[in-house]
Formats: structure tokens, C-alpha cells, sequence
């Protein structure tokens, strides 16, 4: 399209971003339409006009974020047509599309630019849908002449930057599929297309040496890593190395001349937010307004964005992402783009809009969000009638890489074989397959989890389906009691809308609700992968929890596209082999092995007579090595290290001939029939009859420090570990003088092929196969054993303290990271009490339910070990924090009858304080008044001092608060602020405390106090303090912002709304994040109160809904009450009689807990009586039950049976409230 065709839209008159006008105007100059544009700054939409993305952070759950998202982005269409547009977009949709409008913004309004324009609604569409297209320009821009024409050939240059260290996109896809679509251009149509290809390694000096390649590039292709003004490359090391816009237009003016599109495919290449974009234009901040939402970030400076400045600067088109762009839209739009105009010959304009059709026609997911129609922009004149022509000469073929899977691990390095399995799994997968899934089953380390990656990486470059989910069984020996929940997180989180974590608890409600799982998985096209499942089996394939049994079918079940794909050891019982395949996944076949020994360096290189050993020579000892190996991938990856040396080789081989059992025909048979018969039993013990041998030729030094490795946990192997212990192990061992270093030893090791380091930033990881491992550990000898366990136990635990003590912010991970490396070195030397203090600390700073579920079955098996009280005490501490707090009550109650008995008040004291929490947690606040007074009595007992007698004030205090009873407590705030003060750190006495934790908790209860008395100066005084405390001993992130969250209340009252909305972002995002239910029903239920203070009703009824369901997800009666008395308010306010049964629902946990909020229940009850009248009341009890609970989440006569019994009977409670409420009025 020419420049004279396309329609000019204007700003002209600006006065602020909510007062201009538009002037609409063909290529002539005619005067077609305009617009005063008068936008109102307290409106919800226009909040998101400013700031969509954050915005939709906000208000969408996570769970149901696709569906709010899309709601919310269509109403603000429609606003922005109206509003914004006005009389512009009517007038827009007289036009036979497609059209190209410039717009042109003056440099003050600038930031109006990367505002949502593309979903104004003009005439019930959008703009994107009308196929309209908007070219950005700001007045002045200038371009020199004609851009320089395609010769010869047309040259692409595309650089894929994925740095290690931070999160990976599908790039290797991304790669494919562009290479897939431009070798299929060239190939068809006999276009002359150079593309180079800049991945593993996209440095600053590749991608120099690459733009000093030939004649310069036509289209520059950046995929990768984004941030503010910057593009992520990567360092030599494989790090992260941020390019700024300046340097980057620097780097790519080699290219400048020829150079006419720049497609910046970064996460972060425009702005996502008002503040970067004045940052990237360098614009100061004219708008000063921030009180609109509460959410608007304070503008700190101003950098170019990359867009402008590259544009500027290179005199070239660009295209680039206002938002964060999910890589499956990423790839179908650029592949889309890219198809339009080489192949099609669509101009740049023109083949945006169509292209943002096809890349939005799987419809929106976390990968396409909503917000995907307004992300792709384009800037400067010469996107104007850009057009890009390859020239008719034929080009050579390219290779094809693969993709990889959010939310799966990476793709196998190296993958060889399995093509009968996978070809056969691949079947299964058809849409038109009877199956509905594949079990690979097999020996430990046969390579079950890389078929199943391999098998879904495969599926995901066909888009077969959806949506993928990845989940991976607990390891062997761990807990499996949250196996299933979080299995329900786990899908909860990758498939946006899904929800099924409220119902994994209760058996019944599960069984019933799996026909639906069922019905959903035959709806939807979605591919669940469930890794390591022997761990939930027994020996004989029965299902240790049952509800396994049932989900498993049920996954099965439905006649959908979706699929299962399952790894485990064992095969479980009662499959239907009719809706899965069972794929026995252990040594590669014959073929396989053959192909695999082929590409090994120095098998290869015996196979093409280029070893000392000669042709006919080295093919032999190839041909011994596969009889022998039978296909183990391990053992042939030994053997080739051995291969080094050929003659080593051969006396390998002629040692393991021994190692299987029964007549060499039976080993020959592996090339007759093309696969072994041997057992998974046999191939391990030739694995380590090998191991043994390979290791006992080491020299000693190597030998050991090998051995070393092996008796490592995991984790712990690690060079920055190795290089600590190792002397001290060396000396422990009755080694002479100092200690090996390090570098020769393993380079030794490294050669033998026992082990492999992986740098992970700068230091390196020494891999071991498991397989390996086990061999290594199994000739260990009980004195080195025993050695390396004391050292480790020693070093984590002096980690332990010096972080413990350190004082610095980041010190609190390391506690934790310390106490878990620890146990399992004290544990194997029965170091009980040690190891239970650890793990305690473990928890105790980090409650999230993965760390519970890594810590509860090693509290399990100390308790058993030992039967102490206070290991026992410990166990039921993580008990509680995984839910399970019958069994932790039990426990405790026994602990204390049991210590009182015994004289060992100090043990009783501890199991009380827990039993306290119990009870405040479970609504009985009368009973944990009652329980202080007990604790005080095993305080005196137990002879302990002043820091634990105000530990137990602090205690009262929070049982004062729960009844209401806010004056006595503030009353002794100060005092006991006062008393903290004049006490001496350490104390002359036994303390059960630390200082730290008494002053936080008292704090905390006078901070709570404050906010529910209205004192809100005082409340943000006290969790300041409370605040800096924890960060000084280092607290974690969920412990800081659960302690920050506290704020918000009272900073809504004060009316600071924008701080409120931004330290509310900043908790939702940790909560999310440590997956925390309980904060999580508490930052919505506040959302929810923001919306409600800004006369967003609607809003405000949603945070509020979504509140209601995480407190019954998480159990605590208050929260559930908290929601159901707001939710009554809202209700109320936007009209609705439902707001009655809300009422009732908040009135009758109050009343069973006998907390004073009873009052405010009722209270709010007549009012909502007076309004709505009696009719709208329920009939009985189990009415108002059955009212509640269609409400999704809601059990709310499951809470009534849990509740504490003051009243028996339901309907008798209900009519005296109702009473009690009419006689209010």
C-alpha cells in the first residue's frame, strides 16, 4: 500500500493522556472525521487503558485467568471504541479492509502509543478482527530515500538467545518451525533465502561476526529473553548478558543500508506498563495522577524503548511486543507472518492483522492469552508499504531441530532408538487410536522418563493437542500422603480454569467428581504425563492410596482426543489394556545399540578403523562390546570411555563375560533375535561388576575421591561442596600431606566415563548414573562410609550455623537449605535428636507444603526410630502444617498427659504451645483462653525464664484478639513492648524461645489489635517493627510478605489506596508462587475489599468469591467466616436477597465459636432482614446448606460438623439468629 492510500488519524490539541483530540484524514489531507476525547480517570477501564497487563495480573485468579481475562479485555474494547475512538471507529468500518492507518503522536503523548488500540470495538469488532492495521509514527521521523533493494538473495539472519540461568522459552521449536517454513518457501517456489542462524552461544561477538557476514540482512529475528529497554544475550559462560537499546542499535547499525525489518520476539521488547513505557521513549512523566486503581507503579526515570530507538536510529520497520508474549503465539505468528509475505507477497502492513488471525485460531490459553490481539506492534514510516520479494533462485535444504514443553524438564540432551516403542506410543496418541494412553514400564535407568519426554515433545511440534501436563511421583522413600494434591497444584497451574485441589481430600467428593474429569478429558484435547509412579505402588502393583486407582481409570475412561502417558517400575494392577498400551521400556534393541555405539566417540571411531587398534581388530572388540552390554545404554557409554584404549577395552570385556550368568549362546542370542532376554536384576549386576572394575584401576586418589562422589546425596554433588570436604575427608582417611587437587582427579574419573560434570553457572555438577552410584556405594567400606557421613553432617550443620547467625536477609534460605542437607548424613549415623532439630528449623522457616512434604516422612521415621516425646512433638508440628490435624492433636495430647505424668513439664510446655495453635486454627478460642493458663502452670514447672513467660503472654494476647476482646490487649502492648526492651538477649535461665520470636509475636498481636480497633497509625507502627525484625534474621519471602500483608487494612482506611494495590500485587504474586492457600484466600478476600472502597461492586464480588473458595480449600473457620459476612456485604450492596444466606452462613460459625464478631453478624443480618424481607430467608437448615454449596468450593455443612458443638441442632440455631436479628431493628 502506498503512503497516499492509507488513512492518517492524528492527536492534535493534547492537554494530558485523558484529554486530546483526534483528527481523522485521508492520504490527501481530505478531513474525513474527528474526536474530543474526554476520558474519566476514576473509571475501572480506563486503569486498564493505562496498565493492561497488570491489570489483568490483578483481577484474574489464576484459576480461572483465561476466562476473567477475556471478559475483562472485551468490556475494555468496547470502552475504548466509545470512548476513546468515538465517532474515529464508526467511521473506520466504512472501509473495505484491510486499511493501514498511520498514526501519528506528538512526542508529549507519546506514551499513548502502546496503549491497547488493536481491541477498540468498532461496530461490535475489534480492530484486529476488521483487519485494520496501525502504524505507529511520531512527527519528524524521516527517512533517507528508498531502502536498499534485495539482490541476489534475500538474507535472514534469526538469533535464538536462551542463556542458562534464566527461564527457557520453546526456542528449539521456534527454530524448527522457522526453518521448516522457510526451506518449504524456497523449496516450492524457487526462492533465492539465506537464513542464518545465531543459538548456543548468541553472544555479543557471534552475533557481531554474523552482521559482518556478505552483504548485510533484509530481516533481523529476535527470539528470546526481554526485559525493560534491554534484550537478553548470552555471555560466554552461558549466562545472561543484558544488551541495552543503545548498544543494541549500535551492534545492528552493521546492518544498517540494507536493513528493513527488525522483528523483536522478546518477553519484555515494548512496553508492558505505562512506566516502561515512558522509560523506553524517554519522556518525562506527564501524567501524575495515581490514585485511579491503586496499581500504578511511581515512574523513576525514562530509558528508549528498543522499537523507537532502533527505528530511529536504523531507518527501518519493527515489529515488537507491548506485552509478554506466550512462545506457541509467538511462533504462530511469526511463521505466519513470514508465510505472508515471502511466499504470499503481502506487504508488512498488510500481513500483520491477517497474521494475528492465524495465530489466534487454537483460541486463547496460558500460552495465548486474551491479551495476545494488542501485543504486536508496529513502528515507523517504512512499515508503512514495506514488501519483501526473494529473488527466483533455488536454495539449499536446512536441518530441523525440535521443540521443548512448559512446565516440563528439557528435552533429552541425546536420544537414540526406542523407535518401535515410540512409533507404537506415537499410534496410541492418534486422535483415531482406541487407546487413551501408554505405560512405559521398566528396569531403574532403562530411560522410561526420556521416551515419555520424547513422546510428548514429539506430539507438541504436531500440536496434537491443547494443553500438556507434567507431573513427577514422589522419589523413592518420601511421603505420599500430598502425592495427589499436588498432583491436582500441578494441574491446577498448567491448565488455567482447571480446578480439582478442593476435592482430593474428601474421598467421597472425589469419587464422585472423577466422571467429570472424565467428561472434561473427553471434551478437550490435553496431554498428561505422570512420571515415576512406582513409588505409589507396592510391590505387586497395587495402588498405596486408592484414590489412585480411580483417577488413573478415569483418566482412561472418557472417548476424547486426550491422552495419559505413565513411567513406573512396576505395572499397575487392573489396567485395561484396551484403553492403554504397555510398552516395556529396558535395553535398546540390537539396531539401537549398533547406532548408539556408532555415534560414540570412540566406539565410532574402532568401527571406522581409525583406533590403534585397526579395522578388523577394532569392529571385533565393537562386536564383544554389544554382546556384552546387551543394549544397556550405560554400560555402552562405559565401554566407550574404556575404548580410549583399546587394549583396556578388551580386558574389561573378558572380566564381564562373567558376570551374566547361564552359556555365551544365551548373550549371543541379542543379535539373533535383536534384543535381550536378560532381567533388569542381571543388567545391574553387570553394572556394577563393571563400575568395580573400572573404579579399582583408578589410582587411589581418583579412586577415592570417585567413592566420595557416590556416597554424596545428589545435591550435594556439587564443586563447591567436593572442594570444602575433601581435605578434611582426604586427612579423616589417613591421607599423606595435602590433599589431591581436585581438577586432576576428576579429569581422571571423567575419562573413565563413572562420571560427567555439567557447569551450572560457573561451578559444575558431577552427574553419576544412579546405576553407577549404587555400584560405587555398594564397595565403599563401612570406616569411609562413616567418615564422609560425619564431614557432610559436620559442614551443613556448621552452614547451619553461621547462616543462622549471619543476621543477612539472604541468610534465611541458606537455614533452611543447610538444615535439609544435613539429616539424612545425621540420620545414617543415627544422630536422632540433631537431625529432628534440623529438620524442625527446616520447617519452621519454610511452611510451604513442598517443604512439608520433603520433611514429614523423615520426621516419620526418626519418631519411629527413637519414640521420644519430643521427636514425636516435632512430627506432629509438620502434621499440622500438612493438614493433617486430628492425627497432630492426637499426638500432642497424649505428649502432654504423658510428660505431665513424668515430671517433664518442659516437654509438656512445648506440646501445649502446639496444641494452642490447634485450637485457634479449629474455632475453639474459648478453649485456648482456657489452655494458657495450663501452659503458664508448665512454664513455673519447668523453671524457664522471662522470654518464655512473655512467649506465653504473647499467646493470650492472640486468644484475646480471636474473642474480640481488642482493648486488653492493646492495654498490654506497650507494657510488654517495655519489658522486652529491658531484657538482657540471653537470659541467665533455660529459655523454650528465642527473643526474636517473642518480640515478632507480640508485635504481630498488637499490630492485629490495632487494625480490627481502628487504631491504624499504631497498627502500621507495630508491623514496621515486626516487619524489619524478620528481615534482619532473614526471614523467606512468604514469611515477609504474609508479615507485609498485614498493612494493607490499615493503609485502605488511611486511604492510601495506591500503596494498598501495590503491596496487594506484590503478596499475590509470592502467594502464587509458594502456592499458599491460606494467604491466597486472604490477599483475594482484601482485593476485595479495595475494589468495594472504590465503588467497584462487581470486582468486588468476584476477589470475594475466589476469597471464599481458598478458605474452604485451606479449612480455618475464620477465614471462611471473614468471606461469607464480606461476600453478605457486597451482595447486599449490588441488590441480591443471596446476600441473606451469606449472612446466616457468617452468623452460625460465629455463634459456634463464640467469638464477639457474632454482634457484627447480626447487625449486618437485620439490616439485610429490614432490606430484603423474611420471605427471602431458607426454609431450614439444610436449605441454607444446600443454597451455600452451589457456590463452587463451598462444604459448608461439612464445616458445620467440625465446628465446636454449642449448639446441636442447625435449624434451632438458625431460628434463634433469626430471632435475635429481628429484635434488633
Amino acid at each position: 500500500m502506498a503512503k497516499s492510500d492509507a488513512l492518517i488519524l492524528e492527536i492534535t490539541d493534547f492537554e494530558s493522556p485523558e484529554s486530546w483530540r483526534w483528527q481523522l484524514t485521508d492520504g490527501s489531507g481530505k478531513f474525513l472525521a474527528d474526536h474530543e476525547v474526554k476520558l474519566d480517570a476514576s473509571d475501572a477501564y480506563y486503569s486498564a487503558f493505562k496498565d493492561l497487563y497488570n491489570y489483568l495480573k490483578i483481577n484474574a485468579p489464576p484459576d480461572k485467568r483465561i476466562e476473567k481475562e477475556e471478559l475483562i479485555i472485551n468490556g475494555l474494547g468496547a470502552w475504548i471504541g466509545q470512548n476513546a475512538l468515538g465517532p474515529i471507529a464508526s467511521h473506520l468500518t466504512k472501509y473495505k479492509v484491510p486499511i493501514v492507518v498511520r498514526v501519528i503522536v506528538p512526542p508529549e503523548a507519546s506514551g499513548l502509543i502502546y496503549r491497547p488500540w488493536e481491541i477498540a470495538q468498532a461496530g461490535g469488532k475489534t480492530l484486529a478482527k476488521r483487519k485494520i492495521s496501525l502504524v505507529f509514527e511520531i512527527p519528524g521521523e524521516e527517512t533517507a530515500g528508498e531502502a536498499a533493494a534485495i539482490e541476489d538473495r534475500m538474507r535472514m539472519l534469526a538469533v535464538f538467545s536462551m542463556p542458562t540461568d534464566v527461564s527457557a522459552l520453546s526456542l528449539r521449536r521456534e527454530r524448527y518451525e522457522l526453518m521448516q517454513l522457510i526451506n518449504g518457501i524456497a523449496k516450492q517456489r524457487s526462492l533465492a533465502i539465506d537464513l542464518r542462524i545465531v543459538q548456543y552461544g548468541a553472544t555479543r561477538d557471534s552475533l557481531r561476526e554474523a552482521l559482518l557476514e556478505g552483504e548485510g540482512w533484509d530481516i533481523i529475528h529476535f527470539s528470546g529473553h526481554g526485559e525493560e529497554a534491554a534484550l537478553i544475550l548470552e555471555k560466554p559462560d552461558g549466562s545472561q548478558d543484558s544488551i541495552t537499546s543503545e548498544d543494541l542499535a549500535e551492534l545492528l547499525s552493521l546492518a544498517s543500508g540494507r536493513l528493513k525489518l527488525i522483528m523483536l520476539s522478546a518477553c519484555l521488547t515494548a512496553a508492558a506498563t505505562l512506566e516502561e513505557t515512558l522509560r523506553w521513549l524517554k519522556l518525562s512523566s506527564i501524567e501524575q495522577d495515581r490514585q485511579t486503581t491503586g496499581m500504578e507503579s511511581t515512574e523513576k526515570g525514562s530509558m528508549p524503548s528498543l522499537a523507537w530507538t532502533l527505528v530511529d536510529q536504523l531507518d527501518c520497520a519493527a515489529l515488537a511486543m507491548r506485552y509478554p508474549v506466550g512462545d506457541e503465539f509467538a511462533i504462530r505468528l511469526a511463521t505466519s507472518l513470514y508465510d505472508l509475505m515471502l511466499a504470499k507477497g503481502q506487504s508488512l502492513a498488510r500481513s500483520l492483522p491477517l497474521a494475528l488471525e492465524m495465530a489466534l485460531q487454537t483460541g486463547y490459553n496460558a500460552a495465548t492469552p486474551p491479551i495476545s490481539p494488542a501485543t504486536p506492534a508496529l513502528f515507523g514510516r517504512r512499515a508503512l508499504d514495506l514488501t519483501l520479494k526473494p529473488p527466483s533462485v533455488a536454495r539449499e535444504d536446512f536441518r530441523m531441530p525440535s521443540d521443548g514443553l512448559d512446565y516440563f524438564p528439557d528435552e533429552p540432551e541425546r536420544f537414540v532408538g526406542r523407535v518401535g516403542p515410540l512409533g507404537r506410543a506415537s499410534s496410541a496418541m492418534a486422535g483415531k487410536s482406541s487407546k487413551r494412553g501408554v505405560l512405559f514400564q521398566g528396569m531403574a535407568g532403562a530411560g522410561k522418563t526420556a521416551c515419555a519426554l520424547e513422546l510428548a515433545y514429539h506430539q507438541s511440534r504436531s500440536q496434537r493437542f491443547q494443553a500438556y501436563v507434567w507431573y513427577k511421583a514422589p522419589a523413592e522413600g518420601d511421603d505420599i500422603g500430598n502425592a495427589l494434591t499436588n498432583l491436582a497444584l500441578d494441574m491446577e497451574k498448567q491448565l488455567p480454569g482447571f480446578k480439582m485441589a478442593h476435592l482430593v481430600d474428601r474421598a467421597d467428593e472425589f469419587r464422585d467428581w472423577l466422571p467429570r474429569l472424565s467428561e472434561f478429558l473427553g471434551r478437550e484435547s490435553i496431554l498428561i504425563v505422570l512420571d515415576n509412579m512406582e513409588t505409589l505402588l507396592s510391590s505387586k502393583g497395587d495402588w498405596r492410596d486408592s484414590r489412585w486407582d480411580g483417577l488413573v481409570k478415569a483418566l482412561l475412561s472418557h472417548s476424547g482426543q486426550s491422552r495419559l502417558i505413565m513411567t513406573s517400575r512396576v505395572r499397575p494392577n487392573g489396567l485395561d489394556e484396551n484403553r492403554i498400551l504397555v510398552e516395556p521400556i529396558h535395553a535398546l534393541s540390537r539396531d539401537e545399540a549398533v547406532l548408539l555405539a556408532r555415534e560414540m566417540p570412540n566406539l565410532g571411531r574402532m568401527l571406522t578403523g581409525s583406533s590403534s587398534a585397526g579395522l578388523e581388530k577394532g569392529r571385533d572388540i565393537v562386536m564383544r562390546t554389544l554382546k556384552l552390554v546387551q543394549g544397556h545404554p550405560k554400560l555402552i557409554e562405559l565401554a566407550d570411555a574404556q575404548a580410549t584404549d583399546p587394549e583396556a577395552l578388551e580386558k574389561y570385556l573378558e572380566k564381564a563375560v562373567g558376570a551374566w550368568s547361564g552359556e555365551e549362546d544365551q548373550l549371543n542370542k541379542f543379535f539373533l533375535e535383536g534384543k535381550s532376554a536378560r532381567t533388569g536384576e542381571e543388567f545391574l549386576r553387570v553394572l556394577t561388576g563393571w563400575t568395580r572394575d573400572i573404579a579399582a584401576s583408578l589410582p587411589s586418589p581418583s579412586r577415592m575421591m570417585f567413592q566420595l562422589l557416590c556416597a554424596l546425596e545428589d545435591e550435594d554433588r556439587m564443586e563447591a561442596v567436593v572442594h570444602s570436604v575433601w581435605p578434611e575427608i582426604w586427612k579423616a582417611l589417613g591421607g599423606k600431606g595435602d590433599a589431591p587437587g581436585l581438577e586432576q582427579l576428576l579429569e581422571s574419573i571423567k575419562s573413565a566415563g563413572l562420571v560427567q560434570p555439567q557447569l551450572q553457572g560457573e561451578m559444575a555438577r558431577y552427574i553419576i548414573h544412579p546405576g553407577v552410584a549404587q555400584a560405587g556405594r555398594e564397595v565403599v567400606e563401612a570406616k569411609f562410609r562413616d567418615a564422609v557421613d560425619a564431614q557432610m553432617a559436620s559442614f551443613w550443620m556448621a552452614v547451619f550455623d553461621e547462616a543462622q547467625n549471619g543476621g543477612a536477609e539472604e541468610q534465611g534460605q541458606m537455614v533452611v537449605t543447610a538444615a535439609l542437607r544435613s539429616a539424612p548424613y545425621l540420620m545414617r549415623q543415627k544422630r536422632w535428636s540433631e537431625a529432628s532439630t534440623m529438620l524442625e528449623n527446616a520447617i519452621y522457616r519454610d511452611e510451604s507444603p513442598e517443604m512439608v512434604a520433603l520433611v514429614l516422612p523423615l520426621l516419620r521415621h526418626i519418631a519411629k526410630a527413637t519414640g521420644e516425646p519430643d521427636h514425636h512433638g516435632i512430627l506432629a508440628r509438620a502434621l499440622m502444617l500438612a493438614g493433617q490435624i486430628q492425627e497432630a492433636e492426637d499426638i500432642f495430647r497424649s505428649l502432654i498427659d504423658r510428660c505431665a505424668d513424668q515430671g517433664k513439664f518442659r516437654w509438656a510446655l512445648a506440646a501445649a504451645g502446639e496444641l494452642f495453635e490447634i485450637l485457634k486454627q479449629t474455632g475453639r478460642f474459648e478453649e485456648a483462653l482456657e489452655l494458657v493458663e495450663e501452659i503458664k502452670d508448665y512454664t513455673r514447672k519447668a523453671g524457664l525464664g522471662a522470654w518464655t513467660q512473655l512467649g506465653n503472654e504473647a499467646r493470650r494476647m492472640q486468644a484475646l484478639i480471636l474473642l474480640g476482646r481488642y482493648e486488653e490487649v492493646l492495654n498490654a502492648v506497650e507494657e510488654l513492648r517495655a519489658k522486652m526492651r529491658s531484657l538482657a538477649e540471653e537470659s541467665e535461665q533455660k529459655e523454650s524461645i528465642r527473643p526474636w520470636n517473642v518480640r515478632e509475636a507480640i508485635l504481630n498481636a498488637g499490630g492485629m489489635a490495632a487494625r480490627r480497633s481502628g487504631n491504624h497509625e499504631q497498627a502500621l507502627e507495630l508491623n514496621a517493627e515486626a516487619v524489619a525484625l524478620k528481615e534482619a534474621r532473614g526471614a523467606t519471602n512468604l514469611d515477609l510478605a504474609s508479615t507485609r500483608f498485614n498493612d494493607y487494612s490499615s493503609l485502605l482506611r488511611l486511604k492510601h489506596y495506591d500503596e494498598a494495590g501495590r503491596l496487594l500485587l506484590y503478596c499475590k504474586e509470592v502467594f502464587e508462587k509458594e502456592k499458599s492457600i491460606e494467604m491466597l484466600s486472604m490477599v483475594f478476600s482484601a482485593l476485595a475489599d479495595l475494589m468495594d472502597t472504590l465503588g467497584r461492586i462487581e470486582q468486588a464480588m468476584s476477589f470475594e468469591e475466589t476469597a471464599l473458595r481458598y478458605s474452604y480449600l485451606f479449612g480455618n473457620p475464620e477465614g471462611i467466616f471473614i468471606s461469607h459476612n464480606n461476600r453478605a456485604n457486597y451482595l447486599g450492596k449490588a441488590g441480591s436477597e443471596s446476600a441473606l444466606d451469606q449472612r446466616l452462613a457468617a452468623a452460625t460459625i460465629c455463634y459456634q465459636m463464640g467469638t464477639e464478631m457474632f454482634a457484627l453478624s447480626l447487625n449486618g443480618l437485620a439490616r439485610d432482614l429490614d432490606r430484603f424481607g423474611p420471605e427471602a430467608l431458607p426454609e431450614s437448615f439444610d436449605q441454607l446448606c444446600q443454597r451455600l454449596e452451589q457456590e463452587e468450593g463451598v462444604r459448608f455443612r461439612e464445616l458445620w460438623q467440625r465446628l465446636p458443638r454449642r449448639a446441636e441442632d442447625g435449624d434451632a440455631l438458625l431460628k434463634e439468629i433469626i430471632e435475635t436479628a429481628r429484635g434488633m431493628k
